[in-house]
């Protein structure tokens, strides 16, 4: 495909293509029952006689096959450095826009974030779905982010996790604050949609790289689907049913005994936003590192007491 006098791709080429015998059966008509060749035999072309033309010679063409050339495929950029990101989950789960069932006490629980390699899955819904870990069935059952904060922390290819304490309720928001470096660009997001059996929204390994530009992504929003974490039994707002045994996998919500009535998937129950922040520099010191991660994410945990406070008086 490569033309060697000008070292350019070729743009398009058809070539006529003609049939060949195989050299593993025995047999010269069209026929699909024939005994093996033995000892086989070498590949051929077919030369006229009883089938395709009569006479001497090779059989022409059968067939052409065209090659056309599409644009070259760009080359992933790689992020340098490593990027500070707000994580903002504000709920869009209301009941206007949720109807069926909808809980008068409807909240989620402590926003949980965080960055991590490609090697790592908080979950998927792809090819039948994930199994959903301790931590992530936690979660999804009680709302407690302490059993997936300790799978975060031991494992090497989470980088920066971070967890609020309190829970929010679903007029509201919640933010926490993660880093992201080149090594660990992807972003996970998870937390429970409560009261409910196993159910939960947020986001798994979400690319804050452009690989196009080599930049870091400053500012996205994206909506949030409702799934089901696949340890429990139950299809109403409930938080009594019994264990899915055995453990199924996790797969997004559909409209039904909950969320909505009809077919198909479960409105959005949230929007992410992800903004970036000064990016943190490699080469700063761990000091000062510590330092412009810390102050974002105290004031957020203040402004999620402070509201949580505030709600509880009405």
């Amino acid at each position: 495909l490569c033309d060697r006098t000008t070292g350019q791709w070729k743009t398009s080429v058809t070539i006529d293509v003609s049939p060949y015998d195989a050299g593993t059966e025995d047999g010269d008509t069209f026929s699909t029952e024939n005994n093996a060749t033995d000892p086989q035999e070498t590949v051929t072309p077919f030369t006229c006689g009883v089938v395709f033309c009569s006479g001497s010679g090779e059989v022409t063409p059968v067939a052409q096959i065209t090659f056309t050339s599409e644009e070259p495929m760009q080359q992933e950029i790689m992020c340098t450095g490593s990027q500070m990101y707000n994580i903002t989950v504000n709920s869009q789960w209301t009941s206007t826009n949720h109807p069926v069932g909808y809980p008068s006490n409807a909240h989620f629980s402590p926003l949980n974030a965080a960055t991590h390699n490609i090697h790592y899955s908080l979950f998927y819904t792809a090819n039948g779905g994930s199994t959903a870990s301790a931590g992530l069935e936690l979660v999804a059952e009680t709302g407690a982010p302490t059993t997936l904060e300790e799978e975060w922390d031991a494992n090497p290819n989470i980088y920066s996790n971070a967890h609020q304490t309190m829970p929010f309720d679903a007029d509201t928001y919640q933010m926490v604050v993660v880093t992201a470096n080149a090594s660990y660009p992807y972003l996970s997001v998870a937390t429970m949609l409560a009261p409910s059996p196993d159910w939960f929204t947020g986001i798994s390994a979400y690319d804050l790289c452009n690989r196009t530009s080599g930049e870091w992504k400053t500012s996205m929003m994206i909506d949030l689907n409702a799934y089901d974490a696949g340890t429990e039994d139950g299809d109403t707002f409930s938080i009594v049913n019994n264990a899915t045994d055995p453990q199924g996998t996790v797969t997004p919500i559909g409209c039904g005994d909950a969320f909505c009535t009809g077919s198909g998937q479960v409105p959005s129950v949230a929007e992410l936003v992800i903004t970036s922040v000064d990016a943190a520099d490699d080469d700063d010191d761990d000091d000062s590192s510590s330092s412009a991660s810390s102050a974002p994410l105290a004031f957020s945990i203040l402004v999620s007491v402070v509201c949580s406070f505030f709600f509880d008086l009405h």
